[in-house]
C-alpha cells in the first residue's frame, strides 16, 4: 500500500469515527411521568439517521400508563400497553421521531386517572412543562402531541391554552372523542370543549377510521373535528380517513383492538401521520 493512499484511509477512518457519535445516537423512546422524570424505554434506538423531531405521545383510557419507578426496570409501561399510540412507539422511531410516552401517574394514578382533567387549564399547563421538558433533552426539533381517543382532548386543549414557547410545532388527533360517556368516566369532549378547535393556531391533522362504532369517536361525526379548526388555513390542517384493518376482536367497540385503534392498519396511519408533520 502507498503512502499516500495509507494517509487517505488514515483520513476517512478519522471522519468516520469523528461523525459517528452523532449518527450513532439517533431517535430514541423514553417515558415521562408526572414528575417529568424521563426514563429510558427498553427499544434500540434507530442508528445512523438524524432524528427529524419529536412526538409526545398521549394515549387514551385514563391515561396511566403505571409505570415502573424503581430498579432495572424502570420506565417499563405496565398499563395501556396495547393502545393505538403505545404500541406504535417503535413505528414513530422508524420514521425518525424521537417519543415520549407520557403517563398521568403518580400524580393522577389509577383507577381514575385523567379522567374529567383534561380540560383543564392545569393540565394544559403540565402538558406545557413535558414540552419544555422533550425540547430540553432534544433541542432544534419541532414537537408533535399526538393524541388518540382520550388523549384528543389533552392535546385539544393545550394548542388551544398554551402560548410561546410551550406551544407545540403541531397536533395529531386520532379518534377524536366527540360524545361524552356517563360518570365516572371521561365526560368532556373536543366539539365542547372551550377553549377549543377554534382556538387551535397550530398545524393540525385529524384521523379517524371510516368505520369506527365506537359511541365516543363515531366515524360519523369525525369530519365535524376537523370543520371545528375554524382559525386554521387550508395549509396548515388536514384529514386522513383510514379503511380496512382486521376485523374486530374486541368488545367494548371503543377498545384499542377495534377500528377505534387502527387495528392492522397501523403502519399505515403512521406513514400518514408521519408525511403531515415531515410537510409541517
Amino acid at each position: 500500500m502507498s503512502r499516500q493512499i495509507a494517509k487517505l484511509l488514515a483520513g476517512s477512518l478519522l471522519l468516520f469515527t469523528m461523525a459517528a457519535p452523532a449518527f450513532a445516537q439517533g431517535p430514541e423512546a423514553v417515558t415521562i411521568d408526572s414528575n417529568l422524570t424521563i426514563r429510558h424505554r427498553p427499544f434500540s434506538p434507530v442508528l445512523f439517521v438524524i432524528a427529524r423531531g419529536s412526538v409526545i405521545l398521549l394515549a387514551g383510557g385514563n391515561g396511566v400508563l403505571d409505570l415502573i419507578q424503581t430498579g432495572a426496570q424502570a420506565g417499563d409501561i405496565r398499563d395501556l400497553q396495547g393502545n393505538f399510540l403505545i404500541r406504535s412507539a417503535r413505528r414513530f422511531l422508524t420514521a425518525r421521531y424521537n417519543v415520549a410516552m407520557l403517563d398521568a401517574a403518580p400524580a393522577f394514578p389509577n383507577p381514575d386517572g385523567l379522567n374529567n382533567q383534561r380540560l383543564t387549564q392545569a393540565h394544559a399547563n403540565h402538558i406545557g412543562a413535558v414540552i419544555g421538558a422533550v425540547r430540553a433533552r432534544w433541542p432544534n426539533k419541532p414537537v408533535w402531541l399526538v393524541g388518540t381517543s382520550n388523549g384528543t382532548l389533552s392535546a385539544v386543549n393545550a394548542a388551544a391554552r398554551l402560548t410561546g414557547a410551550n406551544l407545540p410545532t403541531g397536533i395529531v388527533l386520532t379518534s377524536s372523542i366527540t360524545a361524552s360517556s356517563t360518570p365516572p368516566d371521561e365526560t368532556g369532549t373536543v366539539l365542547a370543549a372551550n377553549p377549543g378547535l377554534a382556538n387551535i393556531s397550530v398545524s393540525t391533522l385529524v384521523a379517524w377510521h371510516a368505520q369506527d362504532e365506537c359511541a365516543l369517536s363515531s366515524s360519523g361525526s369525525a369530519q365535524s373535528v376537523f370543520n371545528g379548526l375554524t382559525g386554521l388555513p387550508a395549509a396548515k390542517k388536514a384529514s386522513f380517513v383510514a379503511t380496512g384493518g382486521l376485523p374486530n376482536i374486541a368488545v367494548p367497540r371503543c377498545s384499542a383492538f377495534n377500528r377505534h385503534g387502527f387495528n392492522g392498519i397501523e403502519q399505515s396511519v403512521l406513514t400518514a401521520i408521519a408525511g403531515f408533520m415531515a410537510a409541517h
